[in-house]
């Protein structure tokens, strides 16, 4: 037993186990090279030696683009103690694992390794979505009582069909930029104080690729995308909500670098001439004369479906202005519940008459209660 524990003590307990490298067996050198500084070196004379290898392969100054990266990249490590720990413990592989999730570390793998940190997470792996298109559609108060199909019409950018995205033939990265579409560029703003900006490529305009003029797509023009008139068509359910939404996954705008985006239909009624919808219920407003309010009437209300009910009050029945009656049943469907429907609201307006002869005032009093006010 003392046997196998001084066998374990002889090495990093991980590397003998499959985990990180001994740091007997880590490449925790290069990061030094690109800098020209040594191990023992502290962390002014590290700021130092960066600085001397900005000034001298600054690619304003006839550098190279892609060494100037390097020296960025291995002094964000060795520019940071804990992130120099780290490096001269496991290296750069034994990095990823580590700090691969760490801000700022995405950036620096992809340039030693040409791709993402492992355990990073899959943001630039995956496609991200093209925005979601929103369209309103006005929608009779009759298509959400029966249901309706209608077809609405949206210009959808879609990818070129003739290149297939690519913008053109003979398509090239781009040497500024090496395809990335920005530039790095070094600005001092003091003795020994730089500041690093980040800018669109001249050359390709962002894009990272180049193609000669007589090489661009004569359909979309090296857009890749189209603008192409598409209809679709929308399932309106009965007693479908204000501000309903239906959405159309993946049916959107397109671009080669993104997934579809989403395509969604906004129900908005239109105003009825009658009705005011509120919910499943219908509200309207009805006029009478102050002899109806009083003694009783009756009338036709055309539903929204076309047919005709008939109104009318209880013997004896008084209506008071601006009174509202429910009749039930005679609303919208209710949402998702097809045997039921909403109430109708009738808000009764009662037209007094502007004057009255004495004659007439006189037969009142016989009639009405008293006056209140003496």
């Amino acid at each position: 037993r003392h046997s196998w524990l001084r066998d374990v003590n002889k090495k990093t307990f991980f590397g003998g186990f499959g985990g990180a490298q001994s740091q007997s067996s880590v490449d925790n050198q290069k990061l030094y090279d690109i800098l020209g500084c040594k191990k023992s070196d502290d962390a002014r004379a590290i700021k130092r030696a960066y600085l001397k290898q900005v000034k001298e392969n600054h690619p304003d100054k006839g550098g190279d683009t892609e060494k100037f990266k390097e020296i960025n990249a291995a002094y964000e490590v060795l520019g940071d103690e804990k992130k120099r720990q780290m490096y001269d413990q496991y290296g750069m592989e034994g990095m990823q694992n580590e700090m691969g999730g760490m801000p700022g570390m995405e950036d620096i793998f992809e340039t030693f390794f040409g791709g993402r940190a492992q355990g990073a997470g899959p943001r630039r792996r995956q496609k991200r979505k093209m925005p979601t298109v929103v369209r309103e559609m006005a929608v009779d108060l009759k298509d959400l009582y029966d249901g309706a199909v209608r077809t609405i019409t949206f210009n959808r950018e879609e990818v070129c069909p003739t290149c297939d995205g690519k913008g053109g033939k003979n398509v090239r990265v781009c040497g500024t930029c090496n395809g990335s579409g920005v530039v790095t560029r070094m600005v001092q703003m003091g003795p020994g104080m730089y500041s690093q900006t980040q800018s669109p490529c001249g050359t390709c305009h962002g894009r990272g690729e180049i193609i000669q003029p007589e090489d661009i797509c004569k359909t979309c023009h090296g857009a890749r995308t189209i603008h192409k008139p598409t209809k679709i068509e929308v399932h309106i359910p009965k007693g479908a909500p204000n501000g309903f939404y239906i959405n159309f996954q993946g049916q959107g705008n397109q671009d080669p670098d993104h997934h579809p985006g989403d395509f969604v239909v906004k129900l908005v009624p239109k105003k009825h001439h009658t009705f005011q919808k509120k919910g499943s219920d219908l509200y309207m407003k009805q006029k009478v004369s102050l002899f109806e309010a009083l003694s009783g009437f009756k009338f036709n209300v055309t539903k929204v479906d076309g047919t005709k009910v008939t109104i009318k009050t209880e013997p004896g029945e008084v209506i008071q202005h601006k009174q509202y009656k429910k009749v039930s049943g005679l609303g919208l469907p209710i949402f998702n519940q097809n045997t039921r429907f909403g109430d109708l609201y009738i808000e009764f307006l009662i037209e007094y008459p502007t004057q009255l002869e004495e004659e007439q005032k006189e037969k009142l009093k016989d009639i009405l209660p008293k006056p209140l006010i003496t």
